[in-house]
């Protein structure tokens, strides 16, 4: 009989804790929907995080040593990158001020207004610098400041419209920001903590997927676990930031994980998220062959694009007649053979009259930036192919008076005619620009040999040019501002802003006596005073053929570049910088790790079907002889 009190007491400690373990435990099976599975997962990680973060203010109030808050610190990351998928899909500005780029921003709202970075990139540079420098006082600021981000994330997290829709899209999307901007450590630069996040990550999406995937011994769930369980043992073993094997990770690992959650989703009826995006919605991976739409970034007038529209947009990218003196067509400056550059510094002016202010990029995947120029002053095609019309130094021309004569022109109006079909007067203005840009849009090129190689074809690179792409990705921290896989600076996985940045370029290759170029890039644009010398980062795909490099056409090759950016951008070459974006620590990359780096570079070479020209140009009654591309 005095048994029956020692079972009871045994109950009443172990079935609590028994309950808790059930409660936190994917793998058993809950009566619940998945969605408030999925909820329940979510809150939790962001009350551990919350946790987390208040441990942190007591540690500071305590003077704990700084050991103990930084252990604190990554404590607090893990438990953001179990809930960051869906921070960031419910959230995204909650998710900026939490864990965004530890840089001075202006408000999109009022742009003469500026916003001081906060959250975890803030606090790491404090807590990983120097130990001495640390400011507990403004370390409790920041701590306080984060605790209410999270708290206010939290108190969301219970009214959140989740659908499974919502989580799958949410799922995948992270995976692509586990390899773009995870990987490359892009949000944990100083500590470099980025292997461990991935694992936590990886972690979350495994519970989630087990909400879904109930029958747990199903093919789908097996290779879910086969490629999440493989990746984190590849990261167990391999913990070293600068030597991790992306490559591997990502083809051995990652991409067929995003095969797999695909397919879950197919077999569980679940349907695609109806958001329009860059990435598009119905890819599982960002190395899909049609994985990007290149009409996402469109004005909102614009009609569907059919076939006809793009050969009059190409058509009269190659006429002269666009041009003031019919001399100069776009393609004069924009030179198919050179990936739509003219291998010029900067290109020459209008009437051979010296020079344009900047050197002339490539068009190849122009539809795949958020903004246009080198100073972001347009954000649309349409606006950038009025601006260079108009621009007195370019092409000196007026599309008013262009779509007057095009009139003139029996076949040009049959063109236009089939390509805007239904319109009472298809000549003006607004056709022009959207013909033009219709043709640059149609100027995408994902099919290099890297990314046949990230479709599974082992020998599109050798073993230079994969560790080169290693390095690009990790040391050489290429891959935080040229973002894969289109390496540009258009922010993945949204792919909705092209970040700017601050390097210091120079006006001459001379590293002895460097003197900082006296174009002050978005500045001149916004006249904002933290934009000075800001420029677009640019794609670096078919930068095999689109020397010289940067806004002033100073570098004539990749090896000049690559030794800029291993001195530490023009902080590095002695240049005084107030905000230089760029790291001006040394990369110290030996000359072989900046040749396989070129090497790499060399494989995102890709023009193929893109650098034809029309026949011939229709006939204009009152025109001179016109050449195809027209002078130079």
């Amino acid at each position: 009989m005095k048994l029956v009190p020692v079972f009871f007491l045994l109950a009443l400690v172990v079935l609590p804790f028994i309950t808790i373990q059930c409660a936190n435990d994917p793998a058993v099976r809950s009566t619940k929907p998945a969605v408030e599975q999925v909820r329940d997962h979510y809150t939790q990680s962001l009350q551990e995080l919350s946790s987390v973060v208040q441990a942190m203010d007591t540690a500071l109030q305590q003077q704990t040593a700084p050991d103990t808050l930084r252990a604190l610190f990554m404590r607090a990351r893990l438990a953001y990158k179990k809930a960051e998928y869906l921070v960031e899909y419910y959230q995204p500005y909650s998710a900026k001020q939490i864990n965004g780029p530890a840089l001075e921003d202006v408000d999109e709202d009022e742009p003469t207004r500026l916003l001081e970075p906060e959250g975890f990139q803030v606090i790491e540079e404090q807590l990983f610098g120097d130990p001495a420098a640390l400011d507990r006082e403004q370390m409790r600021i920041l701590t306080a400041r984060l605790s209410a981000l999270v708290q206010r994330a939290l108190n969301s997290a219970g009214t959140a419209m989740i659908t499974d829709e919502h989580v799958f899209d949410a799922l995948r999307l992270q995976i692509a920001r586990m390899i773009t901007l995870g990987i490359s450590g892009f949000d944990s630069p100083v500590a470099l903590n980025s292997l461990p996040e991935l694992s936590s990550s990886l972690t979350s999406m495994r519970d989630v997927l087990g909400f879904y995937l109930r029958d747990r011994h199903g093919r789908s769930y097996r290779e879910i676990r086969q490629h999440i369980d493989g990746a984190q043992t590849f990261l167990s073993y391999n913990t070293n930031f600068d030597s991790f094997d992306r490559l591997a990770f990502i083809t051995r690992f990652i991409n067929p994980l995003a095969h797999d959650v695909r397919q879950a989703r197919k077999e569980l009826g679940i349907g695609v998220s109806g958001s329009r995006r860059m990435f598009r919605s119905t890819a599982s991976s960002l190395f899909d062959t049609n994985a990007f739409d290149p009409m996402f970034l469109t004005p909102s007038y614009m009609p569907a694009v059919s076939d006809e529209t793009i050969e009059l947009g190409k058509t009269l990218f190659f006429d002269p007649m666009l041009s003031g003196n019919n001399r100069r067509a776009c393609a004069s400056c924009h030179i198919p053979d050179r990936a739509f550059t003219d291998g010029q510094a900067k290109s020459i002016a209008f009437d051979f009259k010296g020079q344009v202010s900047r050197n002339a990029p490539t068009l190849v995947n122009a539809a795949f930036q958020a903004a246009q120029f080198f100073d972001q002053r347009t954000i649309f095609l349409e606006d950038q192919a009025n601006a260079v019309v108009h621009n007195n130094a370019e092409m000196h021309g007026s599309l008013k008076k262009v779509a007057i004569e095009l009139a003139q022109s029996k076949e040009y109006s049959d063109m236009f005619a089939r390509a805007f079909r239904g319109n009472s007067t298809p000549i003006n203005e607004r056709n022009v620009r959207i013909a033009l840009a219709s043709y640059i849009r149609s100027l995408t090129a994902l099919n290099s040999r890297f990314d046949r190689y990230m479709r599974g074809d082992t020998t599109a690179m050798n073993t230079t040019e994969q560790h080169g792409f290693n390095l690009f990705m990790g040391r050489a921290k290429c891959g935080t501002c040229h973002f894969m896989p289109l390496f540009n600076g258009t922010v993945p996985p949204a792919f909705v802003k092209t970040e700017l940045e601050i390097i210091g370029v120079p006006t001459a290759p001379d590293t002895l006596r460097a003197k900082l170029d006296s174009d002050i890039g978005r500045a001149a644009a916004n006249g904002i005073d933290i934009d000075r010398f800001a420029f677009k980062t640019p794609t670096l795909r078919n930068i095999e053929l689109t020397a010289p490099y940067m806004h002033n056409g100073v570098y004539t090759t990749l090896e000049q570049v690559v030794d800029f950016y291993n001195r530490g951008g023009g902080i590095g070459l002695g240049i005084h910088m107030e905000r230089q974006t760029l790291p001006p620590d040394a990369l110290n990359l030996s000359r072989a790790e900046q040749q396989a780096i070129i090497a790499f570079l060399h494989t995102l070479t890709d023009t193929t079907g893109l650098t034809t020209r029309p026949l011939r140009l229709p006939v204009l009654p009152a025109a001179a002889h016109r050449t195809i591309g027209g002078e130079y």
